[in-house]
């Protein structure tokens, strides 16, 4: 299989870095090379150097210690190939971190240069290599080392009873932004902090202090205190506010702001679109822009995108705002709520703002605009379906071979787009899934199709106890979702999403996992909480011998936790055998493949009907918390979509 191309230009890298933005595309490891939502993508304007440098491959590295017995040698060393002008002469260099660099072959066809290099680690942590031409440094390349299997990240605790608000407590609908070499986090009004959005930061995605201010200033205290600062006239969103409150669905019970998405605007500061409706439920609702210099607010409005008001049936609610753009730098808002399903408004990358140029009265009732001018085009008609980010990857290996019979020259590449929602009932059945396409506007699909309850799933309720008095871990992944997709300068794929922590109810904290994809394409999430880990390649040596083959395992198999697979507990009975045996118990029920980097193919075909069936899978480093130490997690979906198997190796 060969590596994903990463094409990034030095008008590229000139615009991110004048965003106060590292370079997201030059860390892209593997087959990823992905635009985040919140604001790593092209703006037209930004000056540029005198010829570009493509980086075609970027290293993915990890250091394997003594310690680690199992893992390949090879994950240390990758290779990093550029292309530019032939007449042009480039070097690379290494500015700092724990690499060496070490220049390989160098060829030249149809007017171009391309250069590989072999880069090695020596340590773990960041790392900056610098493309010069003469005297003059044309690109900084950087990205990091990661250690082969993430030690103890002192993950913030998760209380069954209480949360500390200052930390990853009351979090709902989170929405991460990378600007400045920090993480900044947004979410739904909620318990513990002002109205007008709480805002978080973090420097490794794991640890995060609330600030003190919100977002948006002059929202409110609380329902009361909002209540009367609107009243007034005084309002940080007075001008949504009076679009509502004449809204015959106004029931003066619905204060807080939900769903905040925060873009990178066109002048260097921040877009930040919210969303207000006129009460719990109701598709009456209104989308907004705001803006600010300064990333953590404070933000002031400018104007809206959106107004819900046709009562729902195939129509969207306004509701859940998420920004992704297209590879020619075209701006679009993707939206949506349960009512008329997931839909789509492209945008003016100068201003934020729609391109068609409604606004005003235009949206407002009594609007000649017909509901397909003002709401778009539709995306996924899922009735149950809301909170859609949408994430490009381009390149994604795709293997078209059987995976019992390996053959590395099996693989088509794809550019597509992945777009992600939560269905179902946020209060107990709510659940993450999976669509794609290869346009930004159309023709999104998945394995069990576009409408209700449709989508590949990606995540459930589950836990990794075994039963009820397990306290370990001492928490459940009970109705995650509302997510965002965040692919960070260092080229790491994480979801950011709200979990309840106990089945059958609880408060909601941030959690953060890893993504990557099977080798079919489909995106599968780490079963775990984020600690710093890299994916990387896994040999079949290290997954029967990094915890003798023994393997605990959750299959979600319905929506709701008490229905799914052996009540959403885990078992650990599981066996990844010599001679792709697997075994549950002493049995042998079926078979496993490893190939590629860290694919791995699961059949099985005897024992529990209910587990029964092929899936396609990722095998990646995690920290296993019931563990309390770095090990192995592979992450499956079924054949057909339905279900997902995790399974967490054990020591």
């Amino acid at each position: 299989m060969k590596r994903a191309k990463m094409t990034v230009s030095a008008l590229v890298l000139a615009l991110l870095m004048a965003m106060s933005v590292l370079l997201a595309a030059c860390g892209k490891t593997d087959d990823d090379s992905g635009n985040n939502n919140g604001g790593g993508t092209t703006e037209p304007g930004a000056p540029t150097h005198s010829f570009e440098i493509d980086v075609e491959q970027a290293p993915n590295l990890t250091y394997k210690s003594s310690e680690d017995t199992y893992v390949d040698a090879s994950v240390m060393t990758d290779e990093l190939v550029i292309v530019y002008d032939a007449e042009k002469t480039v070097t690379a260099e290494v500015a700092e971190g724990n690499v060496t660099l070490s220049k390989g072959t160098s060829e030249t066809a149809n007017g171009k240069k391309t250069d590989t290099y072999t880069v090695t680690a020596t340590g773990t942590g960041a790392y900056t290599l610098n493309f010069n031409s003469g005297e003059e440094k044309v690109e900084t390349f950087t990205s990091e080392v990661a250690a082969a299997y993430p030690a103890d990240p002192d993950l913030p605790t998760l209380s069954r009873s209480a949360m500390n608000v200052s930390d990853v407590g009351y979090v709902h609908d989170p929405v991460v932004v990378e600007a400045d070499g920090k993480y900044y986090e947004f979410n739904t009004d909620n318990a513990g902090g002002d109205y007008g959005y709480q805002v978080r930061v973090s420097d490794d995605l794991i640890h995060w202090t609330k600030l003190e201010d919100p977002a948006i200033e002059n929202c409110g205290k609380n329902d009361s205190d909002a209540k009367t600062v609107y009243e007034s006239g005084k309002g940080g969103l007075q001008e949504v506010y009076d679009i509502l409150k004449g809204d015959g669905n106004w029931n003066n019970s619905c204060w807080t702001l939900w769903a905040p998405e925060v873009t990178q605007a066109a002048d260097g500061g921040w877009w930040l679109y919210g969303s207000w409706t006129t009460a719990f439920g109701s598709s009456h609702s209104v989308i907004f822009q705001c803006y600010s210099k300064d990333i953590a607010g404070p933000y002031e409005f400018k104007d809206i995108i959106v107004y819900s008001y046709d009562g729902g049936g195939i129509w969207p609610n306004a509701i859940d705002a998420s920004i992704y753009y297209d590879t020619d730098g075209r701006m679009y808002m993707a939206y949506g709520s349960f009512s008329g399903g997931i839909y789509s408004i492209e945008l003016d990358p100068q201003t934020g703002l729609r391109k068609d140029g409604l606004s005003g009265n235009d949206l407002l009732k009594g609007s000649s605009k017909t509901q397909a001018e003002r709401y778009g085009a539709s995306l996924v008609p899922n009735g149950y379906m809301e909170g859609p980010v949408i994430s490009y990857h381009e390149n994604v290996p795709v293997y078209t071979g059987d995976p019992k019979s390996y053959n590395a020259e099996s693989y088509e590449y794809k550019n597509q787009y992945y777009l992600m929602g939560s269905s179902n009932s946020l209060s107990s059945d709510y659940n993450m899934r999976s669509y794609v396409s290869t346009s930004p506007t159309s023709g999104f699909t998945s394995l069990t199709g576009t409408g209700d309850n449709s989508g590949n799933r990606v995540s459930g309720s589950f836990t990794w106890r075994t039963n009820d008095s397990d306290r370990s871990p001492s928490y459940e992944f009970f109705a995650p979702g509302h997510n965002d997709m965040i692919t960070t300068s260092t080229g790491k794929n994480l979801i950011a999403y709200h979990n309840r922590t106990t089945f059958g109810g609880g408060n909601h904290f941030l959690f953060i996992s890893q993504y990557t994809f099977n080798s079919r394409g489909d995106l599968v999430m780490s079963p775990n909480r984020y600690a710093g880990e890299t994916v990387r390649k896994v040999t079949e040596d290290e997954v029967l011998n990094i915890s003798a083959g023994k393997y605990a395992y959750v299959a979600v198999t319905n929506n709701r936790y008490d229905s799914t697979y052996n009540g959403g507990y885990a078992k650990e009975d599981l066996m990844l055998a010599e001679n792709n045996v697997l075994k549950i118990g002493n049995t042998a029920v079926g078979s496993w493949h490893l190939y590629g980097d860290n694919y791995i193919y699961i059949e099985i075909t005897g024992g529990d009907a209910a587990l029964k069936g092929n899936y396609y899978g990722a095998v990646m480093p995690a920290y296993i918390e019931s563990q309390g130490e770095g090990g192995l997690t592979i992450s499956c979906l079924s054949e057909n979509g339905k279900n997902t198997l995790y399974l967490n190796s054990l020591v």
